[in-house]
Formats: structure tokens, C-alpha cells, sequence
């Protein structure tokens, strides 16, 4: 298969199968660096093989990188003699989770903290990072690490640091096109008091120009009153629209381009359930996009009083009607949230 087909069929994979990957990993790891790791093996998984993914059946096989993906993180984390692995605790960078690939693969987006040592509750500073992981002849930029008992290997691809930022673990980034990048962060005036609150919302980085957008009307954002994870957003295929993922399961459509017309809510509070997050709405294709809904959801039910057995995962169009209950066959144990 040629390299660009490869990477055409990798992208198609990864927006189809992202929702899933995520809601499998989390529930085998629990732990974020451990999902992190259990993630990127599942997506060189799947990138090893693209050929095999190509038919029905792909599913069923990407499960099974999921799971050999997890079985690989946790080996990495606790060696043979059930001791935490001595590489585990000189990792350089700790991206955050909410990486992503630009679109001709070479080259990937994160996050990193400026520290190796920092408190996850209060902010840090941190950074956006591009660095290239392919060569112009499509081989991986890595090299064996001597020096790891684990002998896993590191990325030896050029480095750019794009813009500082205020670092959390769970920030999120996307590539639009070839030349933007849209990212969350948190932004805060400098000098600042104790009494000053920082505030997420979603920055675009030209790669061009270097020029730095903030995205989110502000409207929105004192709309929301902080109900919206904003570092959770999922970025459209067509970059136009954003969808929001808010406290209790809550989800949202943002329209870029100022129309707050075409801006919706699609599950309201009303409807929301658990304190976080339990799965992240992610788009299915260019219209269409997945959510977990709760048992008294009007996808579900017609009478609030009369809950469904249990939540599903739902496909919804990009003005809030069902197409499908994608989980309805689906057993128990992988929507127990």
C-alpha cells in the first residue's frame, strides 16, 4: 500500500474508531500516563496494520490492538518483579492527552508541562510543542534508547515550541489543515492576585504567520459559567464547527465564524448526569457525532419518569436528531459509567 493511502486510510480509522479506543483504554488503565502509553501503541497498532482494517471485521481486530495496546502499557510500567519500572520515572515530557496528528501524519501537536515536577491542581506553565515523527521518505524518526531497562524507543524528530501556555493534563489539541492548530488553554493577566480565576477557552496558532487567536466568543464563554470543559472541545472535519463537552455529560455545538445563531446545545443540564466526565462526544464523519446519553434522555425515552434500562451511546446529526443507537447491542460491562 502506498504511503499516501496508508495515511489516508490510518486518518479514516483513528475519526472513526477515537471514541471507542478512548471509552476501552480508559476502563482497562484508569490512570492517565498509563492511558497516554496504552493509546499510542494502539494507534501504531494500527498503523502497522492499516492493511488488515480495511474490511468489516476491522473493528473486531482493533479491539484487539486496544488490548494488547494495554497489556504493553502496563508491562511498561511494572516490570517482571512487580516493581514499578526505573524508566517510568525519567520520563522527559508529560504530554498532555489531547494530542493529535497533522494531516499528512509526519508531524504531531501536544502539550508539555515546562516542569518535570509540578501540582496537577494548580496552574503551570507549559507549552505548544510540534515535532516531527516522519522523514520525507516515510520512515518513523526514532532511535533505541541505550540507557532504558525497557528499552523503548524515543523520538529523535525536530522540535518546535509554538507559544507558551498554562499547562493541565487533560488539554486538548487539533490540527486544522495544514497550517492551524487549535488548542485549549488557560489564559490569566499577568500581575495577578489570588483572587483572579483563570479561564479556559480555545486558542488557533498560525504556522504560518505565527499569529495567535483566541477562538471562543466571549458570549459563549459567560454563557457557560464555567460549565463547559472547553480543554475537552472536538474540532469538526471541516474546522468550522467545535463540539463542547460540559460538566455532567452536558454536550454542545459551537459555529466558528461569529453566527451564534448556529451555536446549540444538544443535551442540556436537564438531562445531564454523574459529576465528570464519562465519555468525551466525539464527531463521527463530517456531520454526524457520538455522546453518551443517560437512561431519562429523550433519545431514549419519550417520558422522563419512564427511564430506559440503561445509558447508550448515541449517533446524533449536527442539529441534534438521532440516526442511531450505536451501543444497543452491545453488552453491559462496556457501559457501566
Amino acid at each position: 500500500m502506498k504511503y499516501s493511502k496508508r495515511a489516508e486510510v490510518f486518518r479514516q480509522l483513528r475519526t472513526r474508531y477515537s471514541g471507542f479506543l478512548t471509552s476501552v483504554l480508559w476502563k482497562l488503565t484508569g490512570n492517565r500516563e498509563l492511558f497516554v502509553e496504552a493509546m499510542q501503541n494502539a494507534l501504531l497498532g494500527m498503523w502497522q496494520n492499516v492493511e488488515k482494517l480495511n474490511d468489516k471485521k476491522a473493528g473486531a481486530y482493533i479491539y484487539r490492538i486496544a488490548l494488547t495496546a494495554n497489556s504493553k502499557a502496563w508491562r511498561n510500567r511494572i516490570g517482571r518483579d512487580g516493581q514499578i519500572g526505573r524508566g517510568q520515572a525519567g520520563i522527559e515530557e508529560d504530554p498532555a492527552a489531547g494530542y493529535d496528528f497533522r494531516a499528512d501524519s509526519r508531524a504531531i501537536a501536544y502539550i508539555k508541562p515546562e516542569d518535570e515536577f509540578f501540582d496537577t491542581q494548580k496552574p503551570a506553565l507549559g507549552s505548544l510543542v510540534e515535532r516531527t515523527v516522519i522523514d520525507p521518505n516515510g520512515r518513523l524518526l526514532a532511535s533505541l534508547d541505550s540507557n532504558d531497562p525497557l528499552q523503548r524507543y524515543t523520538c529523535t524528530g525536530a522540535v518546535s515550541e509554538l507559544a507558551g501556555v498554562l499547562y493541565h493534563p487533560w488539554m486538548h489539541v487539533s490540527y486544522a489543515g495544514e497550517n492551524r492548530i487549535f488548542f485549549a488553554s488557560s489564559k490569566m493577566s499577568l500581575p495577578s492576585s489570588k483572587l483572579d480565576e483563570e479561564k479556559t477557552t480555545i486558542f488557533c496558532y498560525d504556522t504560518l504567520t505565527g499569529a495567535l487567536s483566541e477562538i471562543v466568543h466571549q458570549v459563549v464563554l459567560d454563557a457557560t459559567k464555567g460549565n463547559v470543559n472547553l480543554y475537552l472541545f472536538a474540532l469538526s472535519h471541516d474546522s468550522r464547527k467545535i463540539l463542547l463537552n460540559g460538566k455532567k455529560n452536558t454536550v454542545g455545538i459551537y459555529a466558528l465564524g461569529g453566527d451564534l445563531s448556529l451555536t446549540k446545545i444538544l443535551i442540556d443540564e436537564e438531562e445531564g448526569f454523574g459529576e465528570g466526565e464519562s465519555l468525551i462526544a466525539q464527531w463521527k464523519g463530517p456531520d454526524r457525532l457520538s455522546c453518551l446519553v443517560s437512561e431519562k434522555s429523550h433519545y431514549l425515552t419519550n417520558d422522563p419518569n419512564t427511564p430506559a434500562r440503561r445509558k447508550e451511546i448515541v449517533i446524533l446529526d449536527a442539529n441534534g436528531n438521532l440516526q442511531q443507537i450505536l451501543s444497543k447491542d452491545w453488552p453491559d460491562e462496556l457501559l457501566n459509567y
